[in-house]
């Protein structure tokens, strides 16, 4: 004859057993979200990439199309004698060889969309007021004539080791040129600095004159600008043709 027990005993978890599954909870998706931010991380980069390399074949279109010169690193066009004469970033000379329009250049989406900006910025990653910045950077300067600026290309003696484009400076508040749109080996003076030019920790994305992208130590960078005129990297004396010794 079975019995049937007149009471059951029910035990719930313990306030130590719950603690315990909310501390498991919390490192599971600790690890997703590590997770994720890696993949995240590893997609801007690789866009990164291929901005840069997009954007070095217009540049070098630009250069077959102009006497093999490149463009100034700004104003463009601008002559001084002549009132209301265009004032072009060498980004906006470049920008139709890239498929992009000058007309509204400074609407946010089209930034945000825009080759010429680095998607490792996440500074001002929304659209609206606080918009995004343009800040691939070209080797170069107007100041000097350094690196690419006005220079013909077959002053190059060494394009596999002479830096063309690389990040620039990162988003700042409604300014679209950020200052970093072009660079030169003094921006690179220490860790400090040269930490403004990269969103990715020591390391820099660069393109070379010659098509070819490498990622530079940023211990690299810092010992290249420090060799001032003779730094192939930068190879500022533009105007000679060689700032380096061989």
């Amino acid at each position: 004859m079975l019995t049937v027990p007149t009471s059951c005993s029910r035990r719930g978890f313990t306030l130590i057993e719950l603690l315990a599954s909310i501390a498991v909870i919390a490192i599971l998706a600790a690890l997703v979200y590590a997770g994720i931010g890696k993949v995240l991380n590893a997609a801007r980069s690789a866009q990164l990439a291929s901005n840069l390399r997009q954007v070095h074949t217009g540049l070098i279109s630009y250069v077959q199309d102009h006497n093999n010169q490149f463009p100034l690193t700004s104003k463009n066009g601008y002559d001084p004698d002549v009132p209301g004469s265009p004032s072009l970033s060498w980004q906006q000379v470049v920008a139709p060889y890239v498929g992009e329009d000058v007309d509204g250049w400074s609407n946010s989406e089209r930034i945000y969309a825009s080759v010429f900006r680095d998607p490792t910025d996440l500074s001002l990653k929304q659209v609206g007021e606080a918009r995004p910045t343009r800040n691939i950077a070209i080797n170069g300067y107007s100041s000097g004539s350094w690196g690419l600026h006005d220079r013909n290309i077959n002053t190059i003696e060494l394009p596999a080791k002479m830096l063309a484009l690389t990040s620039g400076l990162a988003a700042m508040y409604g300014d679209e040129y950020a200052g970093g749109m072009r660079i030169r080996n003094i921006n690179y003076g220490d860790a400090t600095q040269a930490e403004k030019y990269t969103r990715i920790a020591g390391e820099h994305y660069c393109v070379f004159v010659d098509g070819h992208l490498e990622v530079i130590p940023q211990a690299r960078m810092i010992e290249e600008a420090s060799l001032g005129a003779y730094s192939i990297l930068f190879d500022p004396a533009a105007t000679s043709g060689r700032g380096w010794h061989p």
